[in-house]
């Protein structure tokens, strides 16, 4: 369900942004052809916008990124660039609505990376996993790569449920195929395929404990 709602919500972030970007072009064109989608297409809008805001508003309730930077900083700059953009568009104000997609677009960057100056979040945990996690004590080892990881999703005690993140203590699954969910991934859990196998056999090995 989760993982159903933030793909919508990543669909229709993407639908506004194109529309804002061609309306954007109209206001620069061709006023009276603006004027006249807007009036047309007044209920397309309004679903796109209610979705987007919508499976946003839920999310954001689910959301283990409540108290990280980029995320914060993505709902400060929403609801500042939203009535920028709609004070834009009604008073005909190219620059505000320049200004206001430019916002949304940086937006939708800080969410793909999770990151306010788009450092890939993947990308800095694969450097940080490969240079301070070494295999000597898979249980001690498997705990560190799982606070990395798994944490804010599945919780400390691997029962918080997050986006509907299983109870780990309550799984059924064998050890090998604990490992390709990790490797693979599945909806929200993201794939760790980066991950050296003795690293999946660590998070294994320590998500074992917690049963």
């Amino acid at each position: 369900m989760m993982s159903l709602l933030l793909k919508l919500h990543i669909f229709t972030s993407f639908i506004f942004i194109l529309l804002m970007l061609y309306k954007l072009i109209l206001l620069f064109s061709n006023k009276e052809k603006l004027a006249t989608f807007l009036s047309k297409n007044r209920a397309y809008n309004t679903v796109i916008d209610s979705l987007m805001l919508l499976s946003g508003i839920i999310a954001l309730f689910f959301s283990p990124a409540l108290k990280e930077s980029w995320f914060i900083v993505k709902i400060i700059l929403f609801m500042i660039l939203l009535p920028l953009a709609i004070i834009g568009f009604k008073k005909q104000k190219p620059l505000l609505v320049v200004i206001s997609f430019i916002g949304f677009v940086y937006l939708y960057g800080i969410s793909e990376t999770k990151s306010p100056v788009f450092r890939s979040a993947r990308s800095m945990l694969k450097k940080q996993i490969q240079q301070d996690i070494e295999v000597s004590d898979p249980i001690a080892e498997g705990k560190k790569i799982y606070t990395l990881t798994c944490q804010r999703c599945h919780g400390e005690d691997g029962n918080m449920g997050v986006y509907g993140a299983k109870k780990l203590s309550e799984s059924k699954l064998s050890d090998a195929e604990k490992m390709k969910l990790i490797s693979e991934g599945k909806g929200v859990m993201p794939n760790y395929s980066f991950m050296p196998e003795e690293n999946v056999k660590a998070v294994v090995d320590y998500v074992n404990t917690l049963k």
